[in-house]
């Protein structure tokens, strides 16, 4: 099991280019990234999001590319542009308008640092190579945290089939709890009127039928052997098929409650719903 949240870092040096690689990974429903790098190196954006693709499946990614070169290949000075800018500069001046421009302030400029020619592939493989290790470091991370949330979705999950477990036992004292209930009634009322053992019966068949959680109970039971054999397997995204068990599981309680009459049942629907919220909190961190 991975969770969502995380963060790697890569650097290295490759002869005259150095890489520097983080990457940060936050909750989200779908893979969502977003790629920081130097307009002059747009162009690796296809490669590393086919990497990132390929080792994570959710999450929000932010990846902060640094790279530096000394190689004089890699960039090239637009000497048109520049004195284009210097000349415009000079204009401005003599209209009276105040400041000088300095190499900074040239380089910074739209235009004046260009790519030379083989930039792209000079730094591409030292590029996808800090960023493969980056994300390494980043999935260690997802699973550090991601083995912390098993073992605390495990353990709820073990209350929350012992809290259905109280709740199937108190379900097998419905048809006693409406006996006695419909008997007291009947002894309140039975110098008054005279009543049929038979129809007796059936409303008690009638109140028990009406607060029968039985179906509720078995696909709630399946669930749970459902969700923990998504633990066991815990290879791959689970984050979706978790989330989607625990949605189903809160709706057969919230139907319990609904149905519920007895007091004990109803403690222990509203305690199992409690930490049923608890678990999805808790999957909403999961891969």
């Amino acid at each position: 099991m991975y969770s969502m949240t995380g963060f790697g870092h890569a650097e290295g040096s490759f002869g005259d280019i150095q890489v520097s690689m983080d990457v940060k990974s936050v909750n989200s429903r779908y893979l969502d990234f977003k790629l920081h790098l130097g307009r002059e190196w747009l162009e690796l954006e296809p490669l590393m999001k086919k990497e990132i693709e390929a080792r994570l499946a959710r999450g929000r990614v932010d990846v902060f590319a640094d790279i530096q070169s000394t190689s004089p290949d890699l960039l090239v000075l637009n000497e048109g542009i520049a004195r284009s800018y210097l000349a415009a500069a000079e204009k401005l001046k003599d209209w009276g308008v105040d400041g000088d421009l300095d190499v900074a302030s040239v380089f910074g400029l739209p235009g004046v640092l260009g790519r030379g020619a083989t930039s792209v592939e000079a730094v591409r493989e030292p590029v996808l190579l800090t960023l493969r290790e980056a994300l390494g470091a980043l999935l260690q991370a997802r699973g550090q945290e991601g083995r912390a949330l098993e073992t605390d979705i495990t353990d709820r999950l073990a209350n929350f089939a012992s809290l259905v477990e109280v709740i199937e036992s108190a379900a097998g004292r419905i048809r006693q709890y409406y006996e006695e209930r419909l008997r007291k009634q009947i002894d309140r009322l039975s110098a008054e009127f005279q009543f049929d053992e038979t129809r007796l019966a059936q409303e008690i068949v009638y109140h028990v039928e009406r607060s029968d959680v039985s179906e509720e109970l078995r696909r709630l039971q399946s669930h749970i052997q459902r969700f923990r054999s998504y633990l066991r397997e815990s290879a791959g995204p689970l984050g979706k098929n978790l989330d989607f068990l625990c949605q189903e599981m809160n709706r057969e309680v919230n139907t319990v409650l609904a149905k519920s009459a007895l007091v004990d049942l109803t403690d222990a629907a509203v305690e199992a719903k409690a930490e049923m919220e608890r678990i999805r909190e808790q999957v909403q961190n999961v891969e």
